[in-house]
């Protein structure tokens, strides 16, 4: 990568709506009062890019990580007491994100049968393990980890890693020395009973610091009297980030003890674009254990915190086994569209309104073939080429086990390969999506679970990392092509939000308009990202504007921006004027 001196870009404040005067490059007036900055920081031309639609290499071999996925084998019988037909069934989860804070990207491995293992990113595709020492304190050997998940909890500019199994949570604060420090009871948090279920971070009541979802996939029963259609769900936890401690706020979700869902997935999002953060709860075996819930956040109310779902009204229809979803503008409309996995066809919605969505699947995707026996798991956005029309990429993977599941019959396909879905219609056009299975180095047949996204060798592109259920990872680097990118990162110094999550970012570009908004958690099922935004640009050598409104609503805009960088926007430590 070529390094540029961080240049400060011409910064616009816009307040509730409001323009104030630009601010010029100059040093402020009250030395107490900045200007938000911009770290710029130029991408590598690209000496042998690849044509649309992009090109993964195998990243596996030579790459240092060794990991294994073990599970639990199933047991179907449902005769002796300790049998668990949900054995083997999900988890592997992953986090791709930098842990260390030396600029690349490392991973983290979650373990049902055994310890997790970390790698330290060397920022161009190698890993190394972590020490003894490290491994020993998040291994967790005997904990059954499903789900993993990265935030900055604390306010510390360091991420912390979130890990849940089979009845235990835990939160290891980053120590900045490359160790951590499991402090889960010591700040509040409990695992819910059974089976965890998503995990999410978001700033739902915008007083600065990450409130935390947990969902539960409940507790299974066993024996002959097990019952088959899902497990006996119970309530998923939400906690509120009150500085030191977490609190319990579960009793502000209205939901009736025998709809709680079996939730899998969970995600902060701001779905009615109204400046704060509402809920995302994916729930498996929807019509038997309660439906997937669409939480606006209705704010403070009485003393309590309101939501309210808005999923009944929202058009969506009914849910049978959403896994994973996907949130990200799709039609270039600036309004964030769905896509959600399933057992079956996926769902594919488009955003028409707020809490609106109607059923586009075939409409967007008409040759893509889909089967009953199909069972679909991560769902992630991703623009490979760079042409500014993101992509989606599909892991598919069935129950394992050395027989399928009773009463499955033809309907259990064992070798699934995951899809790579691409845009092919032109900007501003409807989308028209088909598989592209010639972007893989080769057919992904793994039986896949957890998805993280980053860019592991720091050249622009975005990375995948996929973890597949009794088997090795599948590490899949970008190729560069001749497009230009903006990857960018968020410093809130403001806040104990550092990273920005919840702010949404909007990116200009000749013709091109995007809109995505910083995360942790949702994007990936079981797993967790670089709180990082990639864009592509197209043939757009300069950004003509790129504005951020953050989680609290101040918006800032700067003008004239790289148009190949990875740039970092460090908002003003007074944005009141």
């Amino acid at each position: 990568m070529l390094h540029a001196q961080p240049k400060a870009a011409l910064a616009l404040f816009v307040l509730l709506g409001a323009c104030v005067p630009p601010h010029d490059d100059s040093p402020a007036d009250d030395p107490d009062v900045t200007v938000p900055s911009v770290t710029e920081l130029p991408l590598a031309i690209c000496d042998d890019p690849v044509g649309a639609p992009g090109r993964f290499d195998d990243g596996n071999p030579g790459s240092g990580v060794d990991f294994l996925h073990v599970i639990i084998p199933p047991v179907f019988d449902n005769t002796p007491e300790d049998d668990d037909p949900f054995n083997g069934a999900f988890g592997g989860g992953v986090v791709a994100a930098d842990l260390d804070g030396d600029g690349a990207a490392d991973l983290f491995f979650a373990q049902e049968d055994g310890a997790n293992q970390l790698y330290w990113g060397q920022g161009n595709g190698t890993f190394e393990p972590a020490s003894d020492a490290t491994a020993g304190t998040i291994g967790l050997a005997d904990s059954r980890t499903f789900y993993v998940n990265t935030a900055d909890y604390d306010g510390d500019g360091r991420l912390d890693l979130l890990v849940a199994g089979f009845e235990s949570l835990h939160l290891f604060r980053n120590q900045g020395d490359r160790s951590f420090l499991e402090v889960a009871t010591t700040v509040g948090l409990a695992p819910v009973p059974g089976y965890p279920g998503g995990l999410a971070w978001g700033d739902y009541d915008q007083d600065g610091d990450l409130d935390l979802f947990v969902g539960s996939y409940g507790l299974v029963e066993t024996g002959p009297d097990a019952n088959t259609n899902g497990p006996d769900v119970v309530a998923s936890s939400l906690y509120r980030n009150d500085g030191a401690l977490f609190s319990d706020q579960t009793s502000n979700l209205p939901i009736v003890s025998d709809e709680e869902g079996a939730c899998l997935q969970a995600a902060f999002r701001d779905l009615d674009d109204d400046g704060d953060l509402d809920l995302l709860q994916v729930n498996d075996f929807g019509p038997w254990r309660g439906m997937t819930n669409f939480w606006e956040n209705g704010g403070a109310t009485e003393g309590a915190w309101s939501w309210v779902d808005r999923h009944p009204d929202s058009g969506v229809g009914q849910l049978r086994y959403p896994m994973g979803s996907l949130f990200r503008d799709l039609d270039g409309d600036q309004h964030p569209d769905l896509w959600f996995s399933n057992i079956g066809a996926t769902r594919a919605l488009q955003s028409v309104g707020p809490w609106q969505w109607v059923d586009v699947r075939v409409a967007w995707a008409t040759e893509v073939v889909e089967t009953s026996s199909d069972i679909s798991w991560s769902v992630v956005d991703i623009d490979l080429y760079g042409d500014g029309r993101p992509s989606v990429y599909i892991n598919f993977g069935p129950h394992i086990g050395a027989e399928p599941p009773p009463d499955w019959g033809e309907n259990y396909v064992p070798n699934q390969p995951d899809r790579f879905l691409v845009n092919d219609a032109d900007l501003g056009s409807q989308p028209d999506f088909r598989l592209a299975p010639e972007v893989f180095p080769h057919e992904q047949t793994g039986n896949a679970r957890g998805t993280a996204i980053a860019d592991l060798d720091n050249n622009g592109v975005p990375d995948l990392v996929t973890s597949n259920l009794d088997s090795a990872p599948s590490i899949l680097l970008g190729r560069c092509t001749t497009s230009r990118r903006l990857v960018v990162s968020l410093r809130d110094p403001l806040s104990s939000n550092r990273f920005g999550i919840g702010a949404k970012v909007t990116v200009e570009a000749g013709a091109l308009m995007q809109t995505q908004e910083i995360s942790a958690g949702g994007r990936g099922s079981f797993s967790g990202s670089e709180p990082q935004l990639f864009f592509g640009l197209g043939e757009a050598d300069r950004v003509d504007r790129l504005q951020v409104r953050w989680p609290d609503g101040i918006v800032e805009s700067f003008e004239g921006l790289c148009g190949h960088c990875q740039v970092t926007i460090t908002r003003a430590t007074d944005s009141t004027d």
